[in-house]
């Protein structure tokens, strides 16, 4: 009896260190495993569903799908308010799959109000491109900072990949279409044609010039409709050029000023001349008069 006593006190205490340091309770059913528990891994003190913790190396999560080499989902991470279906849950999915024979991983979401999967970016690896796929309507970067693009490459907008080789060669940035801008700036490394201003400038005469266009239909050192069509112009060396022009016109209106100005200023000096003398001599014949006739009148008398 006493031993009967002793084996239930085993019992009981047993049974209490066991519910004081309680494990999950697992149920299993129809190849499904489940627990209510909190499950921790290497801790015992879990603080959400799943804590992993692990001291001496870094923590791993592995999720594998050894021999497939069909298309679809390798694996996926998944958060959710509900089922897919019109009226249903939001669906937050991250998909690791093979697409075409591409492997990519890409990232989207399930619109419950359209009842559609809205993929909005993806990154291939075997192709190695990164898209923005036709879920995102607009993308707005709110940053502070910078948004900085520092390899050897370009950007295009409105520029298809197909075209992207020959549009964007030698460029950093290739619009196709309408630029709107409150305010550009080009800074140039060359010379600003100040330099037409210098006493030792060689000015092309006038004369040289019109033959010039008549043999070729544009004006000296700048490009022609065929070269502009080819390659476009550059924006900053165009306003330079065009500056150039302006000042070398400039000089050429001195010039034709002065030519003008110098027959003119020689008449003007000849006219004034002139009058004075005119004055002169009508001043110097009135005064002979005036003296003549007194005498007169006394011979007269």
């Amino acid at each position: 009896m006493k031993k009967y006593f002793v084996l239930l006190g085993l019992t009981l205490a047993l049974g209490l260190f066991v519910s004081n340091n309680a494990v999950a309770q697992w149920t299993s059913g129809g190849g499904k495993t489940w627990t209510n528990d909190m499950v921790g891994i290497g801790t015992n003190n879990p603080a959400s569903d799943i804590h992993m913790v692990r001291t001496n190396a870094q923590v791993d999560f592995k999720m594998e799908r050894p021999g497939f080499t069909g298309n679809g989902a390798i694996a996926r991470y998944r958060m959710q308010t509900g089922e897919a279906g019109l009226g249903g849950g939001y669906i937050y999915n991250i998909a690791f799959r093979r697409t075409a024979g591409e492997v990519e991983m890409v990232q989207g979401m399930y619109d419950p109000n359209a009842g559609l999967w809205r993929q909005y970016n993806g990154f291939n690896v075997d192709t190695r491109k990164f898209s923005m796929s036709a879920g995102v309507l607009n993308a707005e970067y709110l940053n502070e900072g910078f948004t900085l693009f520092n390899g050897g490459g370009a950007v295009g907008i409105g520029v298809s990949e197909a075209d992207a080789a020959t549009k964007l060669a030698g460029a950093k940035l290739g619009v196709n279409g309408k630029i709107l801008a409150t305010e550009v700036e080009v800074k140039l490394f060359g010379n600003w044609p100040d330099f037409v201003f210098l006493k030792d400038y060689n000015l092309m005469p006038l004369n040289e010039v019109e033959q010039f266009i008549n043999e070729n239909g544009h004006l000296p050192n700048v490009p022609n409709e065929t070269q502009v069509k080819e390659n476009g112009i550059n924006l900053g060396q165009m306003d330079a050029i065009l500056l150039q022009k302006i000042e070398e016109l400039t000089l050429h209106i001195i010039d034709l000023n002065k030519r003008i100005a110098a027959p003119h200023l020689s008449m003007c000096l000849e006219n004034r001349k002139a009058t004075t003398d005119n004055r002169r001599d009508t001043g110097t014949g009135q005064q002979s008069a005036s003296r003549q006739t007194p005498t007169g009148q006394g011979r007269e008398e």
